[in-house]
C-alpha cells in the first residue's frame, strides 16, 4: 500500500520554479514528487486510513417492544440509542416442570406433593406444574 506522502503540493511553489522545473514533470505533465510536500511521521512505514464508521446497530427486539410502551419522544429515541446491554443482565435460571394428571378426580386430603417438588441441593428459581383433566370426565 502506498504511503500518503506527497499527497499535497507544497504552497510555497512559484509558477515560476515551476515553469523552470519541466524536466521533472512526468509525461502526464504533473510536477514530479520532489514538488509535494512530505506529511508522513517520518518513519517510512503508511498508517492505514481508519475504519469506515459502523452503521448504527438495529436496536434489540424487545429494546423496541419495550420502546413502544414510552409517550415521551425524547425519551423513547434516547432508550432506543442505548444497547441492550446497559440495561439488561443475563443469568442462568434453573426451571423445574412436571405435569401431574388427576384423571378427573380430587386429591386426596392428606396427600402431600412435597417430596415430588424436591429437587435436590439446589432449589429451582422457577417451578412450573401442568395439570390435566382437571375437571370431572363424565359425560354430559
Amino acid at each position: 500500500m502506498k504511503s500518503i506522502k506527497n499527497l499535497f503540493k507544497t504552497s510555497s511553489i512559484s509558477s515560476a520554479s515551476l515553469s523552470t522545473n519541466t524536466s521533472n514533470k512526468a509525461s502526464t505533465g504533473a510536477p514530479s514528487t520532489n514538488d509535494w510536500e512530505d506529511f508522513s511521521d517520518g518513519s517510512g512505514a503508511s498508517t492505514p486510513p481508519p475504519p469506515p464508521p459502523a452503521p448504527p446497530e438495529e436496536p434489540h427486539p424487545l429494546t423496541r417492544d419495550w420502546a413502544g410502551r414510552i409517550n415521551s419522544r425524547n425519551v423513547r429515541d434516547t432508550f432506543l440509542r442505548e444497547p441492550i446491554g446497559s440495561y439488561t443482565a443475563a443469568h442462568d435460571l434453573r426451571v423445574w416442570t412436571g405435569t401431574w394428571n388427576t384423571n378427573g378426580k380430587s386429591p386426596p386430603l392428606h396427600l402431600n406433593i412435597s417430596p415430588w417438588l424436591q429437587t435436590g441441593q439446589h432449589p429451582p428459581d422457577i417451578v412450573v406444574v401442568g395439570f390435566q383433566e382437571i375437571v370431572p370426565l363424565t359425560p354430559g
